[in-house]
């Protein structure tokens, strides 16, 4: 494991990625005006979040932050990553990584840590007015505990978009496509399934969507203890949190060995000699 860690992580050549991720959305794909004026709007609705949150101490719940993270993370890690490999074909730079000296399992570490970096850096931004709103909370059941479980569970949740999004993206031709994929996926998952459930299937509990559903699972962290089913904790370490952390984590390291497994196939594919 160590060794594999090294590998993919600590020596991979591909974590120029985190560089380059940076470069992007720093640089705002423009001038060097351009780029301070989004710099600068960036950073007055980061002021105007914490004086929202200021004003507001002892009553705004916590996870309603998390929530307002969770989804905008929802619809950003889709956008870092449609185009990761998908696009590298499109724009016939994908040649220039095949030959080059590093494994496609490196390539889709350096790629994932990448977006997972600058997602990692807006979710260290949004810490300290989770943990503020966390610690004022006047009617907060869990306080801070439960805020930092839901912003795991947040995370967890991001982490596996984001390694879906690259094994979309390395199963199509086209970007777009992937991103109309995943888009739709997400949809089907977090809008159309829970609603078919809630109207045809009323003698299955709302609880086991919490299995699968982020949002609703979030929800259920910050709910009140008599709101609570007899067999979650009061603390909100139970189950509403660790099954799908763990599913989530699970998910995530499947669906990058996939994508590896993905990249090779198509690559022996593509260099099989022509038996016709």
């Amino acid at each position: 494991m160590s060794e594999l860690f090294k590998d993919l992580v600590l020596e991979n050549p591909m974590l120029i990625e985190i560089q380059r991720f940076k470069r992007k959305f720093l640089s705002a794909g423009g001038s060097p005006a351009v780029t301070a004026i989004s710099l600068a709007l960036a950073g007055l609705c980061y002021l105007g979040l914490l004086i929202l949150v200021v004003s507001n101490l002892g009553d705004l719940p916590p996870v309603a932050l998390v929530m307002v993270q969770l989804g905008l993370f929802t619809l950003f890690a889709p956008a870092l990553l449609y185009g990761a490999i998908a696009g590298e074909r499109e724009k016939r730079t994908w040649d220039l990584l095949v030959v080059a000296p590093i494994t496609k399992s490196q390539i889709v570490a350096g790629k994932f840590v990448g977006a997972l970096a600058a997602l990692g850096a807006a979710s260290l931004l949004f810490l300290l007015p989770i943990v503020l709103t966390a610690l004022t909370y006047k009617n907060a059941s869990h306080g801070v505990a439960s805020a930092l479980l839901a912003e795991v569970l947040s995370v967890a949740f991001v982490a596996m978009l984001c390694s879906f999004t690259l094994y979309v993206s390395a199963r199509v031709e086209r970007p777009l496509t992937a991103l109309g994929v995943v888009l739709g996926v997400l949809a089907g998952v977090l809008v159309v399934v829970p609603t078919l459930s809630s109207l045809l299937v009323r003698r299955v509990s709302d609880d086991l969507i919490a299995l699968f559903h982020p949002f609703y699972a979030v929800a259920k962290i910050g709910a009140e203890p008599h709101t609570m089913p007899p067999y979650a904790t009061t603390s909100g370490f139970g189950w509403f949190a660790w099954p799908q952390i763990f599913g989530y984590l699970l998910a995530t390291a499947l669906f990058l060995a996939m994508t590896a497994l993905a990249l090779q196939r198509a690559d022996a594919i593509r260099e099989a000699p022509d038996h016709a």
